[in-house]
């Protein structure tokens, strides 16, 4: 048992170290897009980390956001949390500029335009 103790710190210890490289990578950045939020819903532990990522960017870096979703449907992005959800938002929406748009995205438009018979 020890062993196996010992053994799982190293490898968290492994982990922590290429997070925190990572982590140092984003710091240094002056603007991070994060595309198609929301396509896969996350589990506990990567709602958790997702929100550990965004409020290490809060107030530190400019962040890009690309859903589809509306804010209500998050919860069940974010491993049904509300409480997670609810503070995610918080610290997201704090100093932005929400821009929907309505209607279909330019990729689907245009793979539309090529089914269509050309004259």
């Amino acid at each position: 048992m020890a062993v196996t103790a010992v053994d799982n710190r190293y490898i968290e210890t492994r982990h922590e170290k290429q997070v925190l490289r990572f982590e140092k990578t984003i710091r240094q950045c002056d603007l991070l897009i994060v595309d198609e939020l929301g396509y896969i819903p996350l589990d506990r532990m990567g709602a958790e980390y997702l929100f550990g990522f965004f409020s290490m960017c809060y107030e530190q870096t400019s962040v890009i956001v690309i859903t589809n979703l509306a804010f209500v449907d998050w919860p069940q992005v974010l491993a049904n949390d509300e409480r997670l959800t609810k503070a995610l938002l918080a610290r997201l929406t704090h100093h932005v500029q929400i821009i929907e748009i309505v209607g279909d995205s330019f990729p689907f438009k245009s793979s539309l335009g090529k089914s269509e018979p050309q004259e």
